[in-house]
C-alpha cells in the first residue's frame, strides 16, 4: 500500500469582537456595549460566501482561503425574529492571508430594515 501525502488548503483565520456603536460616530465608545449573535459574512471576488456568527461575548472567528474579502453583518436581537432584523452592511475589505491571524473588530451601525 502506498501512502499519498495531500496538502490541506492554505488558509488564514480572522477574529475579532463585534461592538454597537452607541455614540454613532464609528467608533468604539469606552462603554464597549458587545454586539453578541451577530452573523458575520466574508464575501470574495467571485461572490462566494462564508459565514461565522459571534458568541455571547460578541466573539467571532472564521478560517478563509487567502483573498479580498468584503465583510458584512446582520443581527436580530432575538433568535428567530425577522420584523425587528437590524442590517450591518459594507463595513469594507479585508485581506487574508495564508497562515496568518488577522484581528478584525467590526464596530456596527444601527439601520433598522423594514
Amino acid at each position: 500500500m502506498k501512502l499519498i501525502s495531500i496538502d490541506p488548503p492554505s488558509q488564514g483565520v480572522v477574529t475579532g469582537i463585534t461592538y454597537h456603536d452607541v455614540m454613532g460616530r464609528g467608533v468604539i465608545h469606552p462603554v464597549r456595549q458587545i454586539q453578541n449573535n451577530t452573523s458575520v459574512t466574508f464575501s470574495d471576488a467571485n461572490g462566494r460566501d462564508r459565514n461565522c456568527r459571534s458568541d455571547a461575548d460578541g466573539r467571532y472567528v472564521i478560517l478563509l482561503p487567502p483573498g479580498k474579502y468584503k465583510v458584512r453583518t446582520k443581527h436580530s436581537p432575538y433568535d428567530g425574529a425577522t420584523p425587528d432584523v437590524k442590517e450591518f452592511y459594507n463595513l469594507g475589505m479585508i485581506e487574508v492571508r495564508e497562515g496568518a491571524t488577522r484581528i478584525e473588530d467590526l464596530i456596527l451601525s444601527t439601520l433598522h430594515v423594514d
